[in-house]
């Protein structure tokens, strides 16, 4: 039979996509390793050292930032976002009380008992 015809591989041709052999082929060299690295109590204790100074650097930077936002009289993010969260609830009790005034309209006007003129104040 000659290569490369129905059913049988053809010789040099690689089967499946280029990236995934190349993935797969780092992914084999790497394993071992990593996974003898990460077996290592000590490994993950510092990566967790490491995490967690993280968050504090971050935290103690954005504290110091804020600081000197409001010693220039500027609003921070945390400001920002707190008159952020207060318009958003002021949004949605407006739209409770419109829906509210469109159900007695409704009413009202199911019932007859209120001209245009007494509704719109014209």
């Amino acid at each position: 039979m000659v290569s490369g015809t129905v059913g049988e591989p053809r010789l040099g041709v690689v089967e499946g996509p280029l990236w995934k052999k190349a993935y797969d082929a780092a992914e084999r060299q790497a394993s071992p390793a990593l996974t003898k690295l990460f077996s290592n109590p000590g490994v993950i204790e510092a990566m967790t050292l490491g995490m967690a100074v993280q968050r504090r650097a971050a935290a103690d930077f954005a504290e110091y930032v804020r600081r000197g936002l409001h010693g220039v009289n500027l609003p921070s993010g945390t400001d920002v976002q707190k008159v952020s969260n207060q318009i958003a609830g002021l949004e949605r009790q407006i739209r409770v009380l419109n829906r509210r005034i469109d159900e007695l309209r409704s009413e009202a006007d199911a019932s007859g008992s209120v001209s245009d003129t007494e509704r719109t104040g014209r």
